[in-house]
Parts: structure tokens; sequence; C-alpha cells
């Protein structure tokens, strides 16, 4: 009898592995639906990256001043540029005169990618810094951050602007040493201006790439 059996394991163990694989083959399945559904309810979310800018200005010639700029969203932050764009304010007039960019040395930097959660630095040039004329308090600079989300190409900007103080040292607009009766009128001026100013076309240039390594703190 025993003999008999023995005949029909190979079959068994054959049946036993087709029954294996098709347990293994519906949970594939199913993780691939989670999957899908997970990636659909994400999608609704409209998650993007989140980019933030600081900078670091330096009255030490010897410590060069630098921006760093984090991407504190979940998501990467593609074909970043980021242009300085110069101002000068007619303070009698209360306009912009004139607006000055280009993708020369220290005016346009060029970042491939910028993952969740990483911060780079890249450093000012002093020339970019020292482009003051008299009264300095009329010498306005801006940082335009633009960049792409890659699932679907989405298009984002992000700016910062910076003036002169009466100290003649670069601060942010935030920056509570300008005094608003005279600095107010110079940000609302400045920003309606940048408006007229589009930079959509992706250069694609990092001959002018210069980043360092962060020693900030984070």
């Amino acid at each position: 009898m025993f003999k008999h059996c023995i005949k029909y394991i190979p079959s068994l163990i054959a049946i036993a592995l087709s029954i294996i694989a098709i347990f293994y083959s519906c949970q594939a399945n199913k993780i691939a639906d989670e999957a899908n559904e997970n990636y659909r309810a994400v999608s609704k979310l409209d998650l993007k990256p989140n980019i933030e800018l600081i900078s670091f200005f330096k009255s030490d010639l010897n410590i060069s001043s630098s921006f760093c700029i984090t991407n504190a969203g979940v998501v990467e932050a593609a074909l970043m540029e980021i242009y300085i764009i110069t101002y000068r304010y007619l303070y009698d007039k209360q306009i912009i005169e004139s607006a000055s960019y280009g993708s020369g040395q220290g005016e346009y930097y060029f970042k491939d990618k910028l993952p969740p959660f990483e911060r780079q630095c890249f450093i000012f040039y002093q020339h970019i810094l020292d482009r003051k004329k008299p009264p300095f308090n009329e010498n306005i600079f801006e940082l335009r951050i633009i960049y792409r989300r890659p699932s679907d190409m989405a298009y984002f900007m992000e700016s910062s602007f910076y003036f002169l103080g009466l100290d003649s040292q670069w601060v942010n607009e935030n920056n509570g040493s300008l005094k608003p009766e005279i600095y107010d009128p110079m940000k609302e001026a400045v920003k309606q201006y940048s408006q007229k100013i589009k930079l959509d076309a992706l250069k694609g240039f990092n001959d002018w790439l210069h980043p360092i390594e962060s020693t900030i703190d984070k």
C-alpha cells in the first residue's frame, strides 16, 4: 500500500507548489492594488516641493557670503534655476527705475534636483554684492528660484528681496532694521515691478554653479 502511494507524491508536491504560487500571486496583486490606491490617494493631496531660502551676509571680506536652499517638502524639486535680479529704486518718485539680470557669473545658478529634506548652499559672488550706487539705500536685489515637480513638471517659483540698510549692509526684506517709512514704499514698488519680469525658459547652463559645503546648523 505504501509503495503504491509513493508514486503520487510528485503529483501532490506539484499541486502544493501550484497552490503556494497562486497564493503568492494573489498577495502580489493585492499589494499592487493597494500601492495603486495609495498612489491615487497621494496624488489627490497635490504634494509638492517646499523650498525655503536663507541668506548669510558677511561683513568680513575673507568670509564668503552665501545663501542656502532647503527642500522642506516630501517631493523632489527638479530643474532648479536661481536668478539674481538687481533693481534701482528712485526714492523721490517712488518707482523702480531699472532692473537687470543675466546668465553671467554670480547671476544665474542651476541645480538638476534637490531631494526632500536636503539643503544646498551657494556662494554669493562679491561683485554682485558690491553692485551699489549712491544713495545706497536705493539698491535692491531679488533671489528668484524656479523649479518643477518631476511627476507632472508643474512649475513653481519663490522669491526673496534684499535691501541695503542705512548702514550699507544687505539685509532680508523682513529685517527689523528697515524703517517702514523709508522701505515699505520700496518693497511695494519692487514686488509690483518684479511681476513684469518673466523667467520661465530653462537655460540649462551650469557653468556658474558654485556650491559650497554647508557649515551652518540646519
